[in-house]
């Protein structure tokens, strides 16, 4: 989702998450984005709607990230459920600081990840 027209897939993530605009570089244009806050229950972003993920061996997940006031030792889950979201688990753990493609705040990240069927029951 490019969060241009809303939340799309995602569920409003709650108190600590809202769509922000972002200027873009030739000013003419903005681009909008999720905004997280802190690591609470309020702060998570999930599917509007569980996916059939049965037909896939693998899953990939980008994102762009900056990061504003992370302390080094914060750490950003990818959490995957294949029971609807009664159970969890990670997938990822980013560390900020301790990851080599996330150490400072203020810079823009591209952060990737795949994981397989062969490791996460898809369903």
């Amino acid at each position: 989702d490019d969060f241009q027209s809303g939340w799309g897939n995602f569920k409003d993530g709650g108190d600590d998450a809202k769509l922000v605009h972002i200027p873009m570089s030739d000013g003419d244009e903005t681009n909008m984005v999720a905004r997280l806050r802190d690591n609470s229950k309020e702060s998570v972003m999930r599917l509007k709607e569980a996916k059939d993920t049965t037909q896939y061996d693998a899953l990939r997940v980008s994102f762009w990230l900056e990061t504003e006031k992370v302390d080094h030792g914060d750490a950003l889950l990818l959490e995957y459920s294949s029971d609807g979201g009664s159970n969890w688990e990670i997938v990822k753990e980013w560390i900020f600081g301790e990851d080599a493609d996330l150490n400072d705040n203020g810079i823009v990240y591209q952060l990737n990840t795949t994981f397989y069927s062969a490791d996460y029951v898809f369903s």
